[in-house]
């Protein structure tokens, strides 16, 4: 009777980890798919990385909660993204307008 509860033990203990560790390789995975298209990468990728930077540098307890529940949402990413892009958009006019001053 013992053996058997010890088998079952290690063996719902070896299911754990084998979960475990498919859950870490799924996430790993997640933030950086290799099989994506390259329109994928453009509307993505800028607002997963400023919504990762918010999410590892939160500026006040509040701020971290709410980073962490923003940070895996993919309609938020392109919005963080579509602010990113207007933000470079907005430097790269300004760049301009001031070699032409000048």
């Amino acid at each position: 009777m013992v053996s058997n509860d010890k088998h079952n033990h290690k063996k719902s203990n070896q299911s754990l980890d084998l979960n475990i560790n498919k859950l870490m390789a799924k996430n790993s995975e997640d933030f950086l798919p290799k099989n994506r298209s390259l329109f994928w990468w453009f509307l993505f990728i800028p607002g997963k990385m400023l919504l990762w930077f918010e999410y590892m540098f939160p500026g006040s307890l509040v701020s971290s909660i709410a980073s962490a529940r923003r940070k895996d949402v993919p309609i938020v990413q392109v919005f963080a993204s579509i602010i990113v892009y207007f933000f470079l958009l907005a430097v790269f006019i300004l760049m301009l307008t001031a070699a032409f001053r000048g």
